[in-house]
């Protein structure tokens, strides 16, 4: 909950790539939910998935390849309603 995570989606064979970031705060929201409902004991597997629709409406679009070329968009500034500045720990 502590670490900032990136979310890379692609399409076309990858001539189109995204990547976002989403601190740990933000993401909090999942975590706290999948620790409450995490199994005892531990099964074999437990992975849980946060979904595109929130990534794409929350995290910072940071990069943008287009035909192998990288796009540098404008940064939302920290005013914005979607933006949420990250912790001094994420």
């Amino acid at each position: 909950m502590h670490t900032g995570h990136l979310f890379f989606d692609h399409s076309d064979n990858l001539r189109k790539v995204d990547l976002r970031y989403a601190s740990g705060g933000q993401l909090s929201v999942f975590f706290d939910r999948w620790l409450a409902e995490y199994p005892d004991p531990y099964p074999q597997r437990y992975r849980r998935n946060i979904p595109f629709s929130w990534v794409k409406e929350n995290g910072i679009l940071l990069m943008k390849l287009r035909d192998g070329e990288v796009e540098y968009p404008e940064l939302r500034p920290a005013g914005s309603k979607a933006f949420k500045a990250p912790r001094s720990d994420d």
